[in-house]
């Protein structure tokens, strides 16, 4: 097989080396490239002669399959004689010595949902098939024919498959024999069997050797650039990378980080071509702290396309015994000044447990609060404690300094501190307070001691009383008819005797009521 394009010369001898009448040679043909012949006689020692004639020319598509004569006549018998050669020219890269059509391709690929499937494909024809200046190649499902609806083609014009369009991209070189498929957002639709097929000049459908395609659920998981370290240093920076999985085309996935860390963090994302391939990823930062300990961080990736998604969970674990000491009690703080804000960490292991508290010119700060300039985040386990405070815009404030401390209040020491620090004016107010809740509580005592003595004396009065004219009725019914009782027979209480006695009450129940109503 000739490449094209390449300068070549061809030598033809005459048969026979007598003396006589000298032959001619002449070149039949139909190139479309120039040429030229030159013809040669040579002598030799035994008186012989050789008669030559060479033809030069330059390969060309468009020669394939021609033919080349090289005739020899010999005018004094009028007798003649040649020989012919045809030309292949290797017009498509596709041409092969096979003498059958040949397709070399993927005989089965597998993936998940929302990534891509390549299906390499390489394809070739016999010799003596001619294809025209254009032809396309097409993909299409087993079972549909070649005249339906294909699911990709190179021939913008052809309808194709509406569930592929735009998913499904022949990214091989069709001129150049590539056949290669790529299906970008990958479904679980998309399982089955695929062929393909040429046109143009001449048409084949390799489909005898189709390719099986299977889609999946999607399980893999986004990778991570660094091995995050079992146990985390506190205040650390750390920039954790996410790549979400599958390297083709298609919608571009969605990359969100998840976690409620208390430390600042930013995110960033990106996208790059290297080697053909697309790589998405995005980037995490932040600062290690001990409130984070135990919390979790996921990277999760989205899949617009075919909506799915997959995730990759993390647990931080913060070295929350960071350089404590082995007993004893024990206070640690640090600040650190970055751009507007100061963050301050603090450390307390004390017995019996430590109530930690933040004293910021002169104004106590405990468990954990938030406003417009400052963030605390406490907690404490056992017999140990910690904090971080974040002081925000400290140089637009009126004091040019910031006096932050870390203070125990269950330590005798530090109390005396901050109640120095509270202010003699604040203290005044406290004891004045308590010295009239005190009184009140005293007056109240003493008015309530003198109603109950006054009610007890009344009722004392009230059961004399009573003995008393119980004891004069009786002398008065032993000793004669009358009495000082009345009955009055036109009352209907009739048979009641009424005694009445000066100085007792009308209810006796009244004062049992006043009594405990009083208690």
């Amino acid at each position: 097989m000739l490449e094209p394009d390449v300068t070549l010369t061809i030598n033809c001898t005459a048969p026979g080396r007598c003396a006589g009448t000298a032959p001619i040679i002449t070149w039949i043909e139909a190139l479309t490239t120039p040429n030229s012949t030159t013809n040669t006689t040579s002598s030799h020692n035994d008186g012989t002669f050789s008669y030559s004639s060479s033809f030069t020319f330059t390969t060309s598509t468009d020669d394939h399959r021609k033919t080349l004569t090289c005739l020899v006549h010999y005018p004094g018998v009028k007798m003649s004689t040649e020989k012919t050669v045809t030309l292949y020219v290797k017009s498509s890269p596709c041409h092969d010595r096979h003498t059958v059509h040949y397709l070399n391709v993927t005989a089965t690929v597998e993936d998940q949902e929302g990534l891509c499937v390549v299906i390499i494909c390489q394809f070739s024809f016999p010799l003596d098939v001619i294809l025209g200046k254009h032809f396309h190649g097409f993909w299409f499902r087993e079972g549909e024919p070649s005249t339906g609806i294909p699911v990709a083609s190179t021939n913008r014009s052809r309808n194709v498959d509406e569930l592929t369009r735009d998913r499904f991209n022949i990214i091989g070189n069709i001129s150049k024999c590539d056949c290669t498929l790529r299906i970008d957002d990958a479904m679980k639709e998309d399982s089955g069997r695929y062929y393909f097929r040429f046109e143009g000049g001449h048409m084949h459908s390799y489909i005898s050797q189709p390719t099986t395609v299977t889609i999946t659920d999607l399980l893999k998981q986004p990778e991570f650039s660094i091995q995050i370290p079992e146990l985390l240093e506190p205040d650390v920076t750390l920039m954790i990378n996410c790549t979400a999985p599958g390297r083709c085309a298609g919608t571009t996935p969605i990359i969100t980080w998840i976690g409620d860390l208390t430390s600042s963090n930013s995110t960033n994302n990106t996208a790059s071509y290297k080697y053909k391939v697309f790589i998405y990823s995005a980037s995490f930062t932040f600062t290690t702290s001990l409130n984070d300990n135990g919390k979790t961080l996921t990277c999760r990736v989205d899949y617009p396309g075919v909506n799915v998604s997959t995730e990759k969970t993390v647990t931080l674990n913060v070295n929350v015994q960071a350089d404590w000491p082995d007993f004893g009690d024990w206070l640690k703080s640090n600040c650190k000044a970055r751009r507007e804000k100061i963050i301050c960490t603090c450390w307390i292991r004390s017995n019996p447990p430590p109530v930690l508290l933040w004293l910021i010119n002169e104004e106590i700060v405990t468990g954990n609060y938030s406003n417009r300039t400052m963030q605390v985040l406490s907690g404490s386990y056992e017999y140990k404690a910690n904090s971080t405070l974040t002081f925000q815009d400290h140089r637009k404030h009126n004091k040019s300094t910031v006096n932050i401390q870390c203070l125990n209040a269950n330590k005798q020491g530090s109390l005396q501190k901050i109640y120095k620090e509270l202010g003699s004016e604040i203290i005044t107010w406290i004891i004045c307070g308590t010295v009239i809740i005190v009184s009140l509580t005293a007056l109240a005592c003493f008015i309530c001691g003198n109603k109950i003595m006054a009610i007890e004396k009344d009722i004392a009065k009230w059961k004399t009383a009573q003995e008393q004219a119980t004891t004069v009725t009786t002398s008065s019914s032993s000793s004669t008819p009358s009495s000082s009782s009345t009955v009055d027979e036109s009352n209907p209480t009739r048979g009641r005797v009424t005694h009445e006695v000066a100085g007792a009450p009308e209810n006796v129940t009244d004062y049992h009521f006043n009594l405990l109503r009083l208690l």
